[in-house]
């Protein structure tokens, strides 16, 4: 699994998904751990990854930002087993549209106030019966099972966001 999200990893810095401090990646290991990229600019070596216990206080300065939403998500999601936040350009100016229109169907920006609070962020998870949130003024919060899945949809949702932005 290691070399799997070290390859994703790299797609997203690529890609411009991963910009510098900001965006991440992780994958659960168990019901207690999961691995998650550090609070550093992207490197090719296995070390920009640690291990981190679910539901504990990240507070880490090594850490990503957004390993509390990470965990949020692991333990309380069963299916998450992969999770992305996503911070392309084209993303970043759909989130602060406030909607944006595909399909015919209007795809809800939350607030980033969301993030502050763990109930509402899952409840809307749920009650979208979707595996992604875009949210203002932060990113493409996404989950799946697996990376090939996870990565499909960012893809998808990205293109999205270029044209209908």
């Amino acid at each position: 699994m290691n070399e799997e999200i070290m390859r994703y990893a790299k797609i997203m810095y690529e890609k411009n998904f991963l910009y510098g401090l900001d965006g991440s990646i992780s994958y659960k290991l168990d019901n207690d751990n999961f691995i998650i990229n550090k609070n550093l600019i992207y490197s090719n070596d296995i070390n920009y990854f640690t291990k981190l216990q679910l539901n504990k206080n990240y507070k880490y300065t090594y850490a990503s930002k957004d390993s509390l939403y990470h965990s949020y998500i692991y333990s309380s999601i069963s299916q998450a087993k992969v999770i992305a936040v996503i911070v392309s350009e084209n993303i970043l100016k759909a989130c602060n549209l406030g909607i944006l229109n595909y399909d015919n169907k209007n795809i809800i920006i939350n607030s980033n106030l969301i993030l502050d609070n763990k109930n509402e962020l899952i409840s809307q998870f749920n009650n979208l019966n979707k595996k992604y949130l875009l949210i203002k003024n932060f990113g493409l919060l996404i989950y799946d099972r697996d990376f090939n899945t996870l990565f499909a949809n960012i893809f998808k949702l990205d293109l999205i966001t270029k044209i209908y932005s």
